[in-house]
């Protein structure tokens, strides 16, 4: 078994809409490795294109036999409501065990950046997208 760390950079989002129909989304995410959480700080009053350019780090067990959903990062993107609770816009899934496994035989990875589509998990509608980056360093590295 080897180990490092996955890190996770939540770069902004586009086309963001609120359940609400009065109100602009004050959007945050809720992003999940395992059992591991980190919450985004709130994109207070950026509407539809909230910037957060923050990273996360998580640790890594890694295993080649691991199955693929237990790399796997959820992303629950919510909108912040100050009287009634939060709102869930949505979410996304990435498979990281690609670039754990590529991580692991180099030593790190480049940043892997690419844009999701935020998806109600209720009705399928979506609610906007996410641009995110993830990239791996193996325990010597990190």
């Amino acid at each position: 078994m080897s180990s490092g760390t996955l890190e996770v950079m939540l770069i902004g989002g586009q086309k963001i809409k609120s359940r609400d129909s009065f109100s602009k989304p004050d959007a945050y995410c809720i992003i999940n490795y395992g059992n591991q959480s980190r919450w985004s700080n709130v994109a207070r009053n950026q509407g539809s294109t909230p910037t957060w350019n923050t990273t996360f780090k998580f640790d890594v067990e890694y295993c080649p036999t691991d199955a693929d959903d237990k790399h796997k990062i959820t992303f629950r993107v919510m909108d912040e409501d100050l009287i009634t609770a939060d709102d869930e816009l949505g979410g996304f899934e990435i498979n990281a065990k690609r670039i754990i496994s590529d991580g692991m035989m180099s030593g790190q990875t480049a940043w892997c950046l690419d844009t999701y589509n935020i998806i109600c998990r209720r009705n399928g509608n979506k609610y906007g997208e996410i641009r995110v980056g993830v990239r791996f360093l193996s325990k010597n590295q990190s």
